[in-house]
């Protein structure tokens, strides 16, 4: 592919998109693509369990494994992958990215695949992933194609409030995942990465369903507003405190994880309220818990708090749980537990994962494990240090 075609075609998507409605994306990247001589190109979506990629019109195909496919295999392992035709030409699968927000692939077909034309294909699914992100929020056509069955209120309040599941820069990484998908309600992450610090928040709302959901959404609400009015770590516990004992009374609370990262030095700095200890992974390594003192859950406060703190190496990770991954129970009774959440991170950091693939594999475990229906909600939010 010639790069002026190219740019040819990115600048034709750039003028299109300021009038697009969201359902006419695909077309929109498909009628871009052929400019540059990319044939039948088409995106594809991941779902909300991350388990397939579901094809946005006018894509006429299946929706394709995540786990068994080349296709799925671009999406898991952030790389192009290429499936050469009996007859000659080659498709390529391309990641949709948003930063390292893994949204889906862009499928195209090319006579030669040479590194000109797979530079060119990735300009454009860098741009189609963009213009995912930015119309979505105009309609819901994006947004339903993702879906395999219905979503509950409770979750669909949950999925609004979520930042991005995962985001990376030079220095730190930070990846999220939650199930169950479609019936999630009180658990919630946040993260924010304000100068030289990264604020990262796990919470678990007592309860399940429509209430859970409302007090998650608070307690989330109340975390933002003291990160945003600048409050230090104790501070911010207190006002997240405040505002649910406010709202829900004495017989309510939330469990979380409150932490902050100086990504300059890799000083972690956290606040432990009710949750299991988060589990330190070194060099393929789990090296234990980190412990910290425990403090009431938020709602319950009142009480002096530790703020415990460590010091990271470059290449560490954190991972903060809520107990439903601990506790997550087999049809015949048998707990998950620390032992095999261990053992899976051992194993995802032996095979160098990229951390988002980590933390799917890691929560389709969990999912496997009790057979498919989460008797509570599980969330994990993994956090690496690349240096300072």
């Amino acid at each position: 592919m010639h790069e002026r075609s190219n740019q040819i075609a990115l600048g034709a998507l750039l003028e299109q998109s300021h009038l697009l409605a969201p359902g006419d994306l695909g077309h929109a990247v498909r009628e871009a693509a052929g400019l540059a001589g990319y044939r039948n190109a088409s995106l594809f979506l991941t779902d909300y369990e991350q388990r397939i990629l579901v094809p946005v019109p006018p894509a006429d195909s299946e929706s394709i494994d995540i786990d068994a496919t080349m296709a799925g295999r671009a999406f898991r392992q952030i790389e192009v992958t290429q499936v050469h035709g009996d007859t000659g030409g080659t498709r390529l699968n391309v990641p949709l990215l948003d930063g390292a927000e893994r949204l889906g692939v862009m499928m195209v077909d090319v006579d030669h695949a040479d590194g000109d034309t797979v530079a060119g294909a990735k300009r454009i699914a860098t741009l189609a992933a963009e213009l995912i992100i930015s119309k979505q929020q105009y309609g819901d056509t994006l947004l339903l194609a993702r879906r395999r069955r219905p979503m509950d209120l409770a979750a669909e309040m949950r999925w609004s409030l979520l930042p991005p599941l995962t985001f990376t820069t030079e220095r730190v990484s930070v990846s999220g995942i939650l199930e169950p998908a479609y019936e999630i309600a009180g658990d919630a992450f946040d993260y924010a990465l304000n100068g030289d610090v990264m604020h990262l928040a796990v919470i678990d709302a007592m309860g399940h369903g429509l209430g859970a959901s409302r007090m998650a959404n608070l307690a989330v609400g109340a975390y933002r507003y003291a990160r945003r009015t600048g409050l230090d770590l104790g501070a911010t516990y207190r006002t997240v405190d405040a505002a649910v004992a406010s709202q829900f009374g004495e017989e309510r609370f939330v469990t979380g994880h409150l932490a902050e990262l100086q990504v300059g030095t890799g000083v972690l700095r956290w606040i432990n309220a009710g949750h299991p200890q988060p589990l330190l992974l070194r060099d393929a390594a789990v090296v234990g818990p980190l412990h910290a003192d425990t403090c009431l859950p938020l709602g319950l406060g009142d009480e002096p708090m530790e703020i415990a703190d460590t010091s990271l190496q470059t290449g560490d990770t954190v991972l903060f749980f809520t107990d439903g991954v601990v506790e997550a129970r087999s049809p015949a009774g048998e707990l998950f537990g620390e032992g095999r959440l261990v053992d899976h991170l051992r194993r995802a950091a032996t095979s160098e994962e990229p951390l988002p693939e980590m933390m799917r594999r890691l929560v389709h475990a969990i999912l496997d494990h009790e057979a498919g229906r989460l008797h509570d909600d599980a969330t994990l939010l993994a956090v690496t240090w690349h240096g300072g």
